[in-house]
């Protein structure tokens, strides 16, 4: 074969993979900023430590904790997530309305509704770290799904922790603390995660 046909063969095989790299990139749509997975690692950080604080100086009850602390964090996360949305639907251009974002909103949704009623049954009984930690890297599920399939390192080195500490059946304000640090840390490990795929898009 002479060498000019061989140059457009290997030039038609470079398109087909650019086309290729270009239509599996357009599978994933970015919902959020990576700023939100870490103003989330930074609200449950501050809130383990502030629950731990206040247990180890008053003995702070689950039902305290979770109207003075954690409710005001999960309000703080949402409406810090909410924001990164709209400004990534506007930037972006999204159609909020289409079938398949349209199905991964309401699917979100359910989810978190779950989650939300599990979470504050099971805190009236006796949570443990493990739980905890499960219930916390759960929603990730949805971002490596619907959004970027790598998260799911961070989702399932959390599910591994939580399934680790609950078959261990250890439970105490240390670890706890421990737990909550850890969620913190697969947030924080996740927005840089976002990041550094969003820049490698970005060329």
């Amino acid at each position: 074969m002479d060498e000019p046909r061989e140059n457009e063969l290997e030039k038609r095989a470079e398109d087909i993979r650019a086309v290729r790299k270009l239509l599996a990139l357009a599978d994933d749509i970015s919902l959020v900023h990576p700023w939100a997975f870490l103003a989330w690692a930074g609200l449950v950080a501050a809130g383990t430590i502030l629950h731990y604080a206040n247990f180890v100086a008053a003995s702070i009850s689950v039902d305290t904790a979770l109207l003075s602390i954690w409710l005001p964090a999960l309000v703080l996360g949402a409406l810090a997530e909410a924001v990164s949305w709209i400004v990534k639907l506007r930037t972006q251009a999204l159609p909020l309305f289409s079938r398949r974002l349209g199905g991964l909103l309401l699917g979100g949704l359910a989810m978190v509704t779950v989650l939300i009623v599990g979470a504050a049954r099971i805190a009236q009984t006796a949570p443990s770290p493990g739980l905890a930690v499960l219930f916390a890297v759960l929603p990730l599920t949805f971002y490596a799904q619907a959004c970027y399939g790598p998260l799911f390192i961070e989702t399932f080195a959390g599910i591994a922790v939580g399934i680790c500490l609950e078959a261990s059946g250890l439970s105490s304000p240390e670890l706890f603390l421990a737990s909550g640090l850890f969620v913190a840390l697969v947030f924080a490990s996740s927005g840089l995660h976002v990041l550094l795929i969003e820049r490698r898009r970005r060329g």
